[in-house]
């Protein structure tokens, strides 16, 4: 799964999928490719594992990365703000149905 980077106006950049990859540390010695992106001030990055996208509720409903991305793009730019912002949708999406995998999550940004 790729970053998401939220740009100052709300918009979203996410990084193809070709150069997204395994996660670190999966496969030893997997060559891993360099990519990079200037972060600009006011930007904030979203990084996730897909126990955030896929967190279901008691229908069985995934929460959705459609969903992340809609909320990424209309909250807070602050990291803090918007990784509880995050934190709050997620729990209120589940409302109460227990995880099924790992949810982990970092926002940090440019000021």
């Amino acid at each position: 799964m790729s970053p998401i980077v939220r740009k100052t106006d709300g918009s979203l950049y996410e990084f193809d999928e070709d150069s997204v990859g395994i996660p670190i540390g999966v496969m030893e010695d997997y060559p891993f490719e360099v990519v990079k992106y200037s972060l600009q001030p006011g930007e904030t990055v979203v990084i996730y594992t897909d126990g955030v996208s896929e967190a279901m509720n008691s229908a069985q409903e995934l929460y959705s990365i459609e969903r992340l991305r809609d909320l990424i793009s209309k909250s807070s730019s602050d990291p803090e703000e918007l990784g509880i912002a995050i934190r709050e949708d997620v729990r209120k999406h589940a409302n109460g149905h227990p995880q099924n995998d790992d949810i982990t999550m970092m926002t940090f940004g440019r000021i």
